[in-house]
Order: structure tokens, then sequence, then C-alpha cells
């Protein structure tokens, strides 16, 4: 593949994800690409035009709706600390005198 027809390609892609993803970011997976060094399963939020050179660099794909709903669902239990758990880590934190948790 020649730089032109990568670059036209790229543009193609981004067109095509923006027209899917107004907003301008989507989530993508990672895949195994021992070549890239990537690993698979990690997902991340990018932007489309990120995307369409990942996609097109056949190291992540676009994520699937659950996998959306996955990690959704983790990032909101990140923001929503457990009374419970928040309890626990202060206890651990006077346990052993860590001088930050009060």
């Amino acid at each position: 593949m020649t730089s032109e027809e990568y670059y036209s390609d790229l543009r193609a892609k981004t067109v095509t994800l923006a027209a899917r993803h107004p907003d301008g970011c989507l989530l993508v997976v990672s895949l195994d690409n021992r070549f890239k060094n990537s690993t698979a399963g990690n997902t991340c939020e990018v932007t489309t035009e990120s995307a369409a050179r990942l996609i097109l660099d056949r190291t992540h794909r676009e994520a699937t709706a659950e996998e959306i709903l996955a990690y959704q669902e983790a990032q909101e239990f990140k923001r929503a600390p457990s009374t419970e758990l928040e309890a626990f880590r202060r206890q651990f934190g006077l346990m052993t005198g860590k001088k930050g948790d009060k």
C-alpha cells in the first residue's frame, strides 16, 4: 500500500466514522498485534480521526454494544465510590498510619 492509498483510506474511514458518531468520539478495543506491540481487550475512548487510524492500522476495532455497556458501567463504578468501601479505606489508612488518609 502506498502512502497515497493509505491516506485516502484514512480519509474515507474518518468520514464513515464521523457519520456514525456525530459527537466526534467512539470506543475502540485493542487487538493482539505483536508487530505493533498491542495487547487485546483494552477499551478506550478516542476521536473519530484517531479511531480511523487505529482501525486502519489493525491495532484496534470498534467496540460492540456489550463492550460499550461494560465500559460505561465500569466508568460509573469508578465515579461513584461505595460508602462502605470508603469506610474500609479510611480504617485501613488509620491502622497503617498513612498520613494522606483522613
